[in-house]
């Protein structure tokens, strides 16, 4: 039996203090009470979301409850914790367990999660609580010395874009992290889109994944194929009539996008991958390799735009500004996708 779902509002707290406490008493929540009280927090402009199972006339049925319709369950999801995940909490209520009302709302909540591009979720359980054996049905595992369980539930990134400068730059800075980046997409067995180039960052970075036994795609026009500007070594090179071409073909190909330091066709590249994050043409992560700082003065301009109403904040809090290679793909790990900007507010 499947119940009706309605979409959770903040004017429901009464509904999470009851399941909250009910959890609590049934000893399925491993909190404290402060850390359980957060939980009833409810904040859809920070990505909370969850659902309310109404009770109908089959499942009173089924109940033997003659009252009117009624709460069967909820399941929510929330950011109140200092998590690199956020939580879910859900609840059925006494006389409608063993209905399938739990299953169902935890499979409503994946299936949004997802649909948000969420990277995971975090489910507080003890260790021996008999519901472990569901959740685990349902995908959520186990962690080592920790009384909760997970769900990750992003693809891992299979191809990125990424956006550099056909200059070395200025810097040795630059190209060691080039050649970096490009080792670590090499372990990572993570494939590369990118200009083409066998000069500059391009060069170092197209030559470094080769070299580590990556797969590398570079996407070039054909006028500057015919200035052999193209790395001769490349797993595949395909040839476009133009720049926008490009561009447009680097998108369709990736599922992420990075940025070393370049100059302005690395910034339009930028930009028009972080418009079409905007407008919902994609929702996949934006990353700075900020390089020695490379990109502070940029980042702080984007703020200020955000500070004067330009850009919404969420989409500033979803770009990735990363110091090294390492601390880029631990912040890819966490990231979520900002949504599109004119979606409906969830009430």
């Amino acid at each position: 039996m499947t119940p009706e779902f309605r979409p959770m509002t903040s004017a429901d707290s009464d509904i999470r203090v009851e399941a909250i406490t009910r959890n609590l008493e049934e000893h399925s929540l491993p909190l404290s009470e402060q850390e359980a009280k957060s939980l009833t927090g409810f904040h859809p402009q920070r990505g909370d979301f969850g659902f309310v199972a109404i009770c109908g006339p089959e499942c009173r049925k089924n109940a033997d409850d003659d009252t009117e319709e009624g709460v069967a369950g909820v399941a929510w999801v929330t950011y109140s914790r200092d998590n690199s995940l956020p939580d879910v909490v859900t609840s059925v209520s006494p006389k409608h367990q063993g209905q399938g009302v739990g299953t169902a709302l935890i499979d409503k909540v994946l299936t949004t999660a997802r649909e948000n591009n969420l990277p995971g979720l975090i489910l507080p359980v003890y260790e021996n609580h008999p519901a472990r054996r569901v959740y685990a049905r349902m995908g959520f595992e186990s962690r080592a010395g920790a009384e909760d369980m997970v769900i990750h539930l992003r693809k891992p990134l299979h191809r990125v874009a990424v956006y550099c400068g056909s200059a070395k730059g200025a810097r040795g800075d630059y190209v060691d992290a080039a050649q970096d980046l490009g080792r670590e997409l090499a372990e990572r067995g993570i494939e590369l889109v990118y200009g083409g180039g066998n000069v500059g960052l391009m060069g170092a970075l197209g030559t470094s994944i080769i070299e580590a036994g990556g797969t590398a795609t570079g996407v070039m026009p054909q006028q500057l194929v015919d200035k052999e500007m193209a790395h001769p070594d490349l797993t595949t090179l395909e040839i476009v009539d133009t720049m926008a071409e490009r561009k447009t073909r680097m998108e369709d190909l990736a599922d992420g996008f990075i940025v070393l330091p370049g100059g302005i066709g690395t910034l339009e590249e930028l930009f028009q991958v972080f418009t079409g994050q905007q407008l919902d043409h994609h929702q996949s992560p934006i990353a700075f390799l900020n390089v020695s700082g490379f990109y502070d003065p940029l980042v702080k301009c984007l703020y200020r735009m955000g500070e004067e109403g330009f850009i919404q904040d969420k989409y500033l809090k979803s770009l990735i500004v990363a110091d090294s290679v390492a601390d880029l793909f631990a912040q890819l790990e966490n990231w979520r996708a900002p949504g599109p900007k004119w979606a409906d507010a969830v009430s």
